[in-house]
């Protein structure tokens, strides 16, 4: 037992020496001794340790108070990197992350769809073309899903478009990788990664809202990821909020995602454009329409689009107010497709919301924007890695 506790207490102090480096830009032993509390001696075996493993390095000497200069210390950022993938949408992507989130390569969207085995073989691929692009050791891989995920486990409980059911995706890696595997649904890695990475470092409690062909969510609590008892909470796509007699893919009638997602909007808009398509640039055909067709034509204020675009907002508006409400939590932050919209849309959404807000007060909940772009996910997938492996940041 006393064995156990020393091996704890000293692995702790690894991880608050290497945290704190992490958080500054450079610092000396002197002033990592006084920020964590450890001794002189303490510090300079911790950092001799992480010298050693080339986590961190010495970057120069800082400005001298009256004896030598202090060697400052640095995060190596290079020194390891991340295997990330991005499975929420139907054309798979992934990068090479470093320990900043800094991509150092990336496997674009391509091919085809692919679900069942031959997603799985799909992920195969683009983690092996990945890994053959590192000169230098992997830390892990971070994987954001669709679907219900078991994160205990790395097993994919129920990916509708994957057509995964029960599928153990992060022992099949580990052992064909020999590297562990981290796997989070895609709306918790969004959160993970607006806390991580994004304007919302200082806010402990957030919902944030990742649309793409569906939508979903992930809630952070305190700081902490919130995955409820079955691993479902955040499944805000499959909230009824429309008596629209439209059957989603779950078997239930009106969910969000029959209201909000890229295939909703995209398929509305092929609806329209064949009753007017003066919206659509010269020789842009139905099949071709894009989000981006759709973002002008709500920007331009095209009435039709406008009012398909703020049906969604509404939707969603509603949907969020659930957990809100039931959560009381102050800041919800939109990312992924639906961000293209702009503030126009999140006041949409945030005008919807408030007004379901169970008490009448000038509190209201706030709606921002994801500035972390298209890669949130893989961002996402980076600190999932960083937090698990190495307890930063």
């Amino acid at each position: 037992m006393q064995k156990a506790t020393r091996q704890f207490t000293k692995q702790h102090n690894i991880q608050l020496v290497l945290k704190t480096i992490y958080q500054q830009d450079s610092i000396s032993r002197a002033d990592l001794a006084r920020v964590t509390g450890l001794t002189r001696t303490t510090v300079s075996e911790i950092v001799h340790t992480l010298i050693e493993e080339n986590l961190v390095q010495e970057v120069g000497r800082g400005e001298s108070l009256g004896g030598k200069p202090p060697v400052l210390l640095s995060l190596n950022k290079n020194a390891r990197l991340i295997m990330c993938l991005d499975l929420s949408q139907r054309r798979f992507t992934g990068a090479l992350m470093n320990l900043r989130g800094e991509m150092v390569y990336d496997v674009p969207a391509g091919g085809i769809p692919f679900t069942g085995q031959d997603a799985y073989q799909r992920v195969l691929e683009v983690l092996d073309e990945l890994k053959s692009h590192s000169t230098v050791p992997i830390l892990g891989i971070g994987i954001g899903s669709p679907g219900l995920v078991d994160v205990d486990q790395g097993v994919i409980l129920k990916a509708l478009r994957l057509q995964w059911s029960n599928f153990p995706l992060k022992s099949k890696l580990e052992q064909v990788y020999s590297l562990p595997v981290h796997i989070v649904n895609a709306g918790h890695i969004a959160a993970i990664a607006e806390y991580t990475f994004g304007d919302w470092a200082d806010v402990p409690n957030l919902v944030v809202l990742k649309s793409g062909e569906g939508v979903g969510s992930g809630i952070l609590l305190d700081g902490k990821l919130h995955f409820g008892d079955r691993f479902i909470a955040g499944e805000i796509g499959h909230i009824q909020v429309a008596d629209n007699h439209i059957l989603c893919e779950c078997g239930q009638e009106g969910c969000l995602e029959t209201e909000a997602g890229s295939i909703v909007l995209l398929r509305r808009a092929s609806s329209l454009a064949e009753k007017d398509n003066s919206w659509l640039p010269v020789g842009v055909t139905i099949p071709q329409i894009t989000m981006e067709h759709i973002r002008l034509a709500y920007l331009a204020g095209n009435l039709p689009i406008t009012e398909m675009v703020n049906r969604s907002a509404c939707a969603i508006g509603i949907a969020l107010s659930y957990i809100t409400n039931i959560l009381d939590i102050r800041q919800v932050v939109l990312a992924g497709d639906m961000v293209r919209f702009g503030e126009g849309f999140s006041d949409t959404i945030s005008q919807e919301l408030n007004q379901r807000f169970l008490l009448n007060t000038n509190s209201k909940t706030k709606v921002g924007l994801s500035t972390l772009g298209e890669h949130h996910v893989l961002f996402g997938a980076t600190a999932l890695v960083l937090s698990r492996e190495l307890g930063l940041p």
